[in-house]
């Protein structure tokens, strides 16, 4: 159906609404892709430019911003200066119509109402338009168009970091370097000149800084997913999914969906894909660790790798302590046990030893959830101060392990920080 006429709008854009207090979208069947591709195309530009018109202004789009978005319709032979006086009368023909009408001081853009102000981007240029009817003209904050295309939240079982992946273009297309920020230094945008450099500008204005923040917000369409920086069990949709370095299994085998990121000698904790060809016989290492030490010490070795596991369940408060002179193979059996969780653990690389400070044998106690965490080489030698402090540590240590309880501390702002108390199961060599 052609338009002629302004009130021919009825047929697409259903009767005039006020903006009420409500996010519905006015019902528009208006396919406002295809219309504006066929009025660039040259296919009865002045219908369809007519539809996109009344589409916007009904929108909330400001005339300035009508203007601009109609400036990408212009045909070849016309100037922007020729078709701006046709998109006005179309404008307004809308306001006559009674199209985009406003209650108070809000306004409706795209389909959601705003309070007093709006943002866009023009010409890869971000803009703070200017009150809806008042002569206040539009701003021109940056000379560039940023977004957030993701956002991400480091979790590592007690606290969370946010992340925004930024993309930008300079407003002559040139493409920005993407950049990663932490949320918390996002809106001070010192960003910005860190890895823009001088050629991404923010205009100089009362409050510019602050705008050019929430206006890159505002104009994001952005993507969000969680990163776990830790093992262990986990409940996704009521369902429970262990951890490692190489992501999540469940019941139905591996996750892909999930993602880990496990730093330092954690990212060993890395388990293959389920098997195909079904679970290991069991028999087999209960029979090879019955013979490994007698008394029924290799088969308790053998359950703490087990026991470990379920410590979100029901939390360890026991360690392993093994003991035992040079030429013993405590390592060497520490390494067999701790590679259930990873094929390159062995003796001779193990999560921790305690050559390592007491605050960073916590942590990874901490983030070795639900698993074996393996502390090696305890041997008390040295001067008097470098053995105090090794059994300072062990003690620190394993008094967490047994009562799952550590020391808070304050931050310096005098906020309580809490212990990091270890998680899973910890297996302990010492050379006598």
């Amino acid at each position: 159906m052609a338009l002629q006429r302004i009130e021919d709008w009825d047929e697409f854009l259903g009767p005039p609404q006020l903006v009420s207090n409500k996010t519905t979208e006015p019902p528009l069947r208006l396919d406002r892709k295809a219309a504006s591709l066929a009025a660039l195309s040259g296919d009865h530009w002045h219908d369809n430019m007519l539809k996109l018109v009344g589409s916007w202004f009904a929108m909330g789009n400001t005339e300035e911003e009508i203007h601009n978005l109609a400036e990408y319709h212009t045909l070849p032979g016309y100037t922007v200066e020729q078709t701006r006086p046709e998109i006005q009368k179309m404008i307004d023909g809308a306001k006559r119509k009674g199209f985009g009408l406003v209650i108070g001081n809000q306004r409706q853009a795209h389909g959601v109402i705003h309070q007093d102000t709006i943002y866009m981007n023009s010409h890869n240029q971000l803009f703070l338009l200017g009150p809806k009817g008042s002569k206040k003209k539009d701003t021109r904050l940056t000379n560039f168009f940023a977004e957030i295309a993701l956002e991400t939240t480091k979790v590592d079982g007690r606290e969370s970091l946010k992340t925004f992946s930024v993309k930008g273009q300079l407003s002559d297309g040139k493409p920005l370097p993407e950049v990663e920020v932490n949320a918390a230094d996002f809106d001070r945008l010192d960003w910005v000149l860190n890895h823009w450099g001088a050629k991404a500008q923010i205009t100089v204005g009362p409050k510019h800084k602050e705008h050019t923040a929430a206006a890159i917000k505002f104009c994001s369409k952005t993507v969000e997913r969680a990163i776990y920086q830790h093992t262990g069990w986990i409940t996704e949709g009521g369902k429970h999914t262990y951890l490692s370095a190489s992501g999540g299994i469940g019941a139905n085998g591996r996750n892909d969906a999930i993602e880990t990121e496990l730093q330092g000698i954690l990212a060993s904790y890395d388990l293959p894909r389920p098997s195909e060809k079904g679970a290991f016989d069991f028999n087999i290492a209960l029979d090879q660790f019955e013979e490994l030490i007698e008394g029924g010490i290799g088969l308790l070795l053998l359950g703490a790798v087990f026991r470990s596991v379920l410590s979100e369940f029901d939390p360890c408060t026991v360690s392993v302590y093994l003991q035992g002179t040079t030429g013993t193979f405590k390592s060497a059996i520490a390494g067999c046990l701790q590679a259930f969780f990873g094929k390159n653990f062995q003796g001779s690389h193990l999560p921790e030893n305690w050559s390592s400070t007491g605050n960073a044998i916590e942590k990874k106690a901490f983030l070795a959830k639900d698993t074996l965490f393996t502390v090696d080489d305890f041997v008390a030698r040295g001067t008097p101060s470098e053995v105090s402090r090794l059994h300072r540590a062990a003690e620190r240590v394993l008094r967490a392990q047994g009562n799952q309880s550590g020391r808070d501390r304050l931050t310096s702002t005098t906020q309580i920080r809490g212990a990091y108390v270890p998680r899973g199961l910890i297996l302990v060599d010492h050379l006598t």
